[in-house]
């Protein structure tokens, strides 16, 4: 079957979308909620390839594991190397190990760490304000600003509107017109829902 008929153009353009900074399992994830599909990452990785959409988090040729690699202590099960009062005990935890509450920023993204987790800094603090994000909803910047991490920069929109908003490219720095294109989105979406049930219901 041809590509281009198993992908619509705004399929394609949503994944471009959102790709920048996250695994292709997420992506698959997003996409299947989205446009109620059963895509496999496969499908999703190649179809990212056809268009040259990356996502960023690609792992370093020249510093990656190679097929047949061996490493240095295969075969050594059970070496010990230095005392047992400097092994590692069960239960404790590295030095390395950040607290709750820390925060890095990752492929172009602020992140929250929570128990085991790092969560993107502005679901977290949307949610700390108003509850879990319901499901194919997004949360987005007002001034497009992915560095102002504050709750009232933030709004939340369907992805829908949000795909319908960035093939259009009417995405604005200007806070107002950025939240009232997402909503007119919305409103658009609705409504050729209710046409499409109508004609249907004939």
């Amino acid at each position: 079957m041809n590509e281009v008929k198993r992908y619509t153009k705004e399929q394609i353009e949503f994944i471009r979308s959102i790709a920048k900074g996250k695994p292709i399992k997420e992506i698959t994830k997003e996409f299947n909620e989205l446009f109620k599909s059963d895509r496999k990452q496969g499908s999703i990785r190649y179809i990212m390839s056809k268009h040259g959409i990356k996502n960023g988090l690609r792992g370093n040729p020249e510093t990656a594991f190679k097929k047949g690699h061996v490493s240095w202590n295969n075969g050594m099960k059970g070496l010990q190397i230095g005392g047992k009062e400097t092994q590692f005990k069960r239960g404790s935890k590295p030095i390395t190990e950040k607290p709750d509450g820390t925060e890095r920023f990752w492929n172009g993204w602020w992140q929250i760490k929570s128990g085991n987790e790092w969560i993107y800094k502005h679901r977290f603090i949307w949610e700390q304000a108003y509850g879990e994000i319901p499901p194919n909803h997004v949360i987005l910047f007002k001034d497009n600003d992915k560095n102002n991490v504050t709750l009232d920069n933030l709004f939340m929109t369907t992805m829908q509107a949000k795909t319908s908003v960035a093939i259009r490219k009417l995405r604005s720095q200007y806070e107002p017109l950025n939240i009232a294109e997402h909503k007119l989105a919305e409103l658009r979406i609705k409504v050729n829902y209710m046409e499409e049930v109508t004609i249907n219901a004939r």
